[in-house]
């Protein structure tokens, strides 16, 4: 089979469900959405393909944008300046139902059956009704790519090949970044801790180089094994526990900030004296059968000869070493991810736990990491996408948020991330896509914040109502018994 050079792509654009999804959201984020199509398009455009083979390229041949020229007929020129077909869907109804979704499947199916040369899909909505349309294109083998902003239904996402990194999209595609304001130390009082960071940094160093990547909710654990540290510190005058771990990595040659979901500190440069780099280095796209033998062989050797399960990000960070930075940049052989890549692997014997924060283990020498979550909780997630946090995590979570909004008002990208690390300066793992899950599910119940009158409380009696939602969404069907249950996971209260 040839090797594909270029992907030719249909991109259709449900404009009322994106804008009105970031409009809950933040206004301005959804005023830079629609006033700066070209620039998002020119991300989408040059967004790495997670396709196999170096080259690849996306040319978006045709562009149509479904809007209601009623109420948004205003963004019409910037979508045509940037030569999208702008089709209007007026309103039909008294509740302002409109026909986009109609004319959107129609123009699809009409594009699969008229235009052979179009490999693949692009479909900006959140919308499951677009789920049957997205099955039937794989039936043609067309491949299919969406961005889904709010809550998209698991089948949804599902039935794409591919779904676009919904931060990555705000950030680099619309160009939308809230600079973070900047606390300056005295230089005093940095002089004076000069010794106590140079000491946890060397500690840091010495764990990450024993253990792998190390998150940023088990810091603080290190941080504390210092007497000179405290609570009361407000992290050594940085703060907060991430400007504080910028300043140890800073100080420290081989320390990396790793801007992961959640972040954590790693290594850098050189591997550890105890791993061997191979002279041949996986280049950044081959895929051949030796290569893949070798990083299957790796893995499985590395499993069986550790006395507990390897975390997921431990692995692909000694792969990462032992390979050469050739699997990253190529997104996992265009895999996409190291749990995709793992999915194609042939690793005998080897079992993938998804409890957080993943894991690999043989059965025949280790015990399966235990399920802290009851079933129903692990149903809900698997079918609802809720994030499988303990209650003790979601108390933390709804606090923070509550504070942060309380303090600094509200908006989408710098609460996500101020909360995300805020729940990790109190020992709580919490990924950024697990608060923008609660933020988008508080959204779907019509909360809204107003600074200085957010309670904890509120919030995650708010966000419980929004799981039920969606488990009836999803025909999950709860006994009396199940929503109480449900409802103590969440709020903590019965």
């Amino acid at each position: 089979m040839p090797e594909i050079s270029t992907i030719r792509a249909a991109l259709f654009v449900d404009f009322d469900n994106i804008f009105l999804n970031f409009h809950n959201q933040d206004q301005d984020l959804a005023k830079a959405f629609a006033t700066r199509p070209e620039r998002w398009l020119k991300w989408l455009v040059e967004s790495k393909l997670p396709l196999p083979g170096n080259g690849v390229d996306r040319r978006i041949l045709i562009r149509r944008c479904y809007l209601n020229p009623s109420s948004f007929g205003d963004f019409r020129p910037y979508f045509t300046k940037a030569a999208f077909e702008v089709i209007d869907c007026p309103p039909l109804t008294s509740r302002g139902k409109t026909s986009t979704d109609v004319h959107m499947v129609m123009d699809i199916l009409e594009t699969l059956h008229h235009y052979p040369s179009i490999d693949e899909f692009i479909v900006l909505s959140g919308d499951a009704d677009f789920t049957p349309v997205l099955i039937k294109l794989r039936k043609h083998d067309r491949r299919t790519s969406v961005l889904a902003v709010g809550y998209a239904s698991p089948a949804y996402k599902a039935s794409a090949d591919h779904v676009f990194d919904l931060d990555d999209f705000i950030s680099t595609g619309i160009g939308f970044v809230e600079i973070e304001a900047a606390q300056d130390v005295p230089a005093a009082d940095v002089k004076t801790q000069t010794s106590l960071i140079d000491r946890m940094a060397s500690r840091v160093l010495e764990v990450v180089s024993e253990s792998g990547p190390v998150q940023a909710a088990d810091l603080p654990k290190i941080f504390r094994e210092f007497k000179e540290f405290g609570r009361d510190t407000n992290w050594l005058g940085f703060g907060t526990l991430r400007r504080l771990s910028q300043e140890l990595v800073n100080c420290r040659e081989g320390l990396v900030l790793l801007d992961e979901d959640p972040w954590k500190i790693g290594l850098q440069g050189p591997p550890v004296a105890d791993v061997t780099v191979i002279e041949q280095p996986v280049g950044s796209s081959e895929v051949t059968p030796d290569n893949r033998q070798r990083i299957e062989e790796f893995i499985v050797e590395t499993v069986r000869s550790s006395p507990v399960p390897v975390v997921l990000a431990k692995m692909a960070h000694l792969l990462g070493m032992r390979f050469g930075s050739g699997l990253t940049e190529s997104q996992w052989f265009g895999s996409g991810s190291f749990k995709s890549l793992l999915g194609q692997l042939n690793l005998p014997g080897i079992e993938m736990s998804s409890l957080l924060p993943g894991f690999l283990y043989d059965p025949s020498v280790h015990p399966a990491p235990e399920e802290k979550m009851d079933s129903l909780q692990v149903k809900i997630h698997n079918i609802t996408d809720t994030p499988l946090l303990p209650t003790e995590h979601y108390q933390i979570l709804f606090r923070c948020l509550a504070n942060e909004v309380n303090a600094n008002g509200y908006s989408l990208s710098r609460t996500s991330k101020a909360v995300r690390d805020c729940c990790a300066e109190e020992g709580a793992t919490v990924a950024r896509s697990h608060v923008n899950f609660v933020l988008l599910g508080l959204g779907h119940v019509r909360y809204r914040f107003q600074q200085g009158q957010v309670e904890a409380a509120t919030l995650s009696q708010k966000f419980y109502e929004n799981v039920l939602n969606l488990c009836r969404s999803s025909q999950i069907s709860l006994s009396d018994e199940d929503t109480a249950s449900v409802k103590e996971w969440i709020t903590g209260n019965q």
